[in-house]
């Protein structure tokens, strides 16, 4: 009994791993506007 509940586990473990990899994937980062370089410009603009 306590292998079937491991096993399901793992599986649950994995499908969820692979599941928040695939969404980090769909999002594809923005590197001219990530905000920090941005706040920099703006903040010694204004000063």
């Amino acid at each position: 009994m306590q292998t079937i509940i491991a096993i399901l586990c793992g599986v649950l473990l994995v499908g969820f791993i692979v599941f928040a990899f695939r969404q980090g994937m769909k999002v594809t980062p923005n590197r001219s506007e990530n905000g920090t370089s941005n706040d920099i410009k703006q903040l010694t603009r204004d000063s």
